[in-house]
């Protein structure tokens, strides 16, 4: 699951933090917490994979996320 944090100053955000949560869906507890790039856009999430784009550079790149929990 995408968490974002918008940090604003009157209408206009000025700070953008994402994070990956990984919750269990048989309680709904979160069982971890990454911080990752704020310009990542998640693709797709299989079981413990997690494909991302990347468009931090010129040119972008694919992430492959392995969640180990």
């Amino acid at each position: 699951m995408e968490y974002w944090i918008e940090t604003y100053v009157f209408d206009k955000a000025i700070d953008t933090k994402l994070f990956l949560l990984v919750i269990d869906t048989a309680t709904t507890n979160t069982i971890h917490k990454e911080s990752v790039n704020s310009v990542m856009t998640i693709m797709d999430a299989r079981g413990n994979l997690l494909c991302a784009l990347d468009e931090n550079s010129d040119v972008a790149k694919i992430v492959l996320y392995r969640l180990v929990y």
